[in-house]
């Protein structure tokens, strides 16, 4: 996962966000801004360093965030909502490969459940067929669930 990413595609945005209870007009703001992410992710064992440079940054840890297999993660987020997050490597016997998932709790009631995150390398077509290593995540929540494809900006496939 190590490297510099930046947003190709998205897929069904839009259906999240209003089972998440966003207005047309916050929907219509956070398009522009999911489909223009970028992100630096540092790998190391079992320690996740990912730099989302599509959030603000925070006070004391910039835009970078650590997340650590297995050790709940509480933090105020760069809106002020408190959060506790969740990550685990494992194998999905659905997809046949390794990912990485993250859960988060806080952004909504307990009852609706957390925002589950999964990501996964994958072969996308690139120009004239060719296939080339895409970072894809999967956002899910209350029944919806958003995807992306990440390319590779430092040019390493």
């Amino acid at each position: 996962f190590t490297g510099h990413w930046r947003v190709d595609e998205v897929w069904n945005l839009d259906p999240l966000l209003a089972a998440a209870g966003a207005p047309w007009i916050v929907r219509k703001l956070l398009y522009r801004s999911f489909s223009r992410a970028r992100m630096n992710i540092v790998q190391k064992k079992n320690v996740l360093l990912v730099e989302d440079k599509s959030i603000p940054k925070d006070k004391k840890s910039g835009s970078m965030l650590r997340f650590v297999e297995g050790v709940d993660n509480h933090r105020k987020d760069a809106y002020g909502f408190k959060i506790l997050e969740r990550c685990r490597w494992h194998f999905d016997q659905d997809l046949g490969r390794f990912v990485w998932t993250l859960e988060t709790h806080g952004y909504h009631p307990r009852e609706m459940g957390p925002v589950v995150s999964k990501y996964y390398l994958s072969r996308g077509n690139g120009d004239l067929g060719a296939r080339r290593v895409v970072l894809v995540s999967e956002v899910s929540f209350d029944g919806e669930m958003m995807k992306r494809h990440w390319l590779r900006e430092d040019g390493m496939e």
